[in-house]
């Protein structure tokens, strides 16, 4: 015999606040399956992406997607890139007004 418990999280749409788009600080992608992609972590509020980049510290686009349930895995062209501080730029629409957002995060090992 075993048990198990669920919890599901219902948002009320009035309640959504459209400017709080939740990117995490760090990740890991050392392939343990502990955060080892990195993306929107409440996607949920975007009704269209127009584009999610993230950027090395140099400028160069590593990773672009028009899809908000796309992950990056850390990779470019193949190779996982060192530990250290990128850059991300999303534009998103979320309830009829449109919205822009840049920050950094860290890649870990």
């Amino acid at each position: 015999m075993a048990t198990d418990t669920v919890r599901v999280s219902v948002v009320d749409e009035d309640d959504i606040d459209c400017s709080a788009l939740l990117l995490p600080k760090a990740f890991t992608p050392n392939g343990d399956d502990l955060n080892d992609l990195y993306g929107i972590s409440n996607e949920f509020i975007i009704t269209d992406l127009d584009r999610f980049e993230i950027y090395d510290r140099w400028g160069m686009k590593l990773f672009e997607t028009e899809n908000k349930n796309n992950l990056w895995d850390g990779r470019f062209q193949g190779e996982l890139l060192m530990p250290g501080i990128y850059i991300y730029k999303i534009e998103y629409t979320c309830m009829d007004s449109e919205f822009k957002k840049t920050g950094s995060f860290h890649l870990l090992k």
